[in-house]
Protein backbone atom coordinates (compact mmCIF):
# COMPACT_ATOMS: atom_id res chain seq x y z
CA UNK A 1 0.00 0.00 0.00
CA UNK A 2 1.09 3.74 -0.71
CA UNK A 3 0.73 6.39 1.47
CA UNK A 4 0.99 9.93 0.42
CA UNK A 5 0.48 13.37 2.00
CA UNK A 6 -2.90 15.10 0.88
CA UNK A 7 -0.71 17.70 -0.39
CA UNK A 8 0.99 14.77 -2.97
CA UNK A 9 -2.10 13.90 -3.81
CA UNK A 10 -3.78 17.75 -4.42
CA UNK A 11 -0.13 18.37 -6.85
CA UNK A 12 -0.56 14.92 -8.61
CA UNK A 13 -4.28 13.74 -8.38
CA UNK A 14 -4.44 12.48 -12.42
CA UNK A 15 -1.49 9.79 -11.70
CA UNK A 16 -2.86 9.46 -8.38
CA UNK A 17 -6.41 8.48 -10.13
CA UNK A 18 -4.05 5.74 -12.69
CA UNK A 19 -2.16 4.11 -10.30
CA UNK A 20 -6.04 3.03 -7.97
CA UNK A 21 -7.50 2.08 -11.19
CA UNK A 22 -4.69 -0.68 -12.11
CA UNK A 23 -5.44 -1.86 -8.28
CA UNK A 24 -3.05 0.30 -5.66
CA UNK A 25 -4.61 1.31 -2.68
CA UNK A 26 -3.01 4.49 -1.50
CA UNK A 27 -3.40 5.74 2.36
CA UNK A 28 -3.52 9.48 2.23
CA UNK A 29 -2.01 11.30 5.74
CA UNK A 30 -2.34 15.09 6.75
CA UNK A 31 0.17 16.19 9.38
CA UNK A 32 1.11 12.61 9.91
CA UNK A 33 -2.22 11.69 10.60
CA UNK A 34 -3.78 8.75 8.37
CA UNK A 35 -7.50 10.77 7.03
CA UNK A 36 -8.36 8.50 4.16
CA UNK A 37 -7.76 5.54 2.07
CA UNK A 38 -8.41 5.92 -1.92
CA UNK A 39 -8.65 1.99 -3.17
CA UNK A 40 -9.59 0.94 -6.67
CA UNK A 41 -13.58 0.28 -7.58
CA UNK A 42 -15.30 -2.70 -7.93
CA UNK A 43 -15.87 -3.44 -10.78
CA UNK A 44 -19.06 -5.32 -11.87
CA UNK A 45 -21.22 -6.33 -14.99
CA UNK A 46 -24.70 -6.99 -13.34
CA UNK A 47 -23.28 -11.24 -12.64
CA UNK A 48 -23.74 -10.72 -9.42
CA UNK A 49 -27.09 -8.99 -9.31
CA UNK A 50 -28.27 -12.02 -11.79
CA UNK A 51 -27.14 -15.01 -9.53
CA UNK A 52 -28.75 -13.51 -6.92
CA UNK A 53 -32.32 -13.28 -8.21
CA UNK A 54 -31.34 -16.56 -9.93
CA UNK A 55 -31.21 -18.02 -6.43
CA UNK A 56 -33.93 -15.86 -4.15
CA UNK A 57 -37.30 -15.43 -5.31
CA UNK A 58 -38.91 -12.20 -4.81
CA UNK A 59 -41.22 -11.48 -2.22
CA UNK A 60 -45.03 -11.89 -3.43
CA UNK A 61 -45.82 -8.51 -4.07
CA UNK A 62 -42.73 -7.07 -4.82
CA UNK A 63 -43.65 -5.91 -8.75
CA UNK A 64 -46.49 -4.19 -6.82
CA UNK A 65 -44.35 -2.16 -5.17
CA UNK A 66 -41.43 -1.42 -7.56
CA UNK A 67 -44.52 0.04 -9.92
CA UNK A 68 -46.46 2.19 -7.04
CA UNK A 69 -42.72 3.59 -6.17
CA UNK A 70 -42.03 4.24 -9.50
CA UNK A 71 -45.40 6.43 -10.20
CA UNK A 72 -45.32 7.70 -6.44
CA UNK A 73 -41.93 8.66 -7.96
CA UNK A 74 -42.42 9.60 -11.87
CA UNK A 75 -46.27 11.47 -11.09
CA UNK A 76 -46.56 14.08 -13.55
CA UNK A 77 -43.47 13.85 -14.88
CA UNK A 78 -42.59 12.16 -18.14
CA UNK A 79 -39.73 10.20 -18.75
CA UNK A 80 -37.91 8.32 -21.72
CA UNK A 81 -38.24 4.99 -21.01
CA UNK A 82 -42.05 4.89 -20.01
CA UNK A 83 -43.48 2.91 -22.32
CA UNK A 84 -47.24 4.98 -22.78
Amino acid sequence: MKVMTATEVARNLSAVLDQAEHGETISITRGGRRIAMLAPASRTNGADLIAFFAEHEPLEGFGDDVESARGTLTDGVSAEWDDD
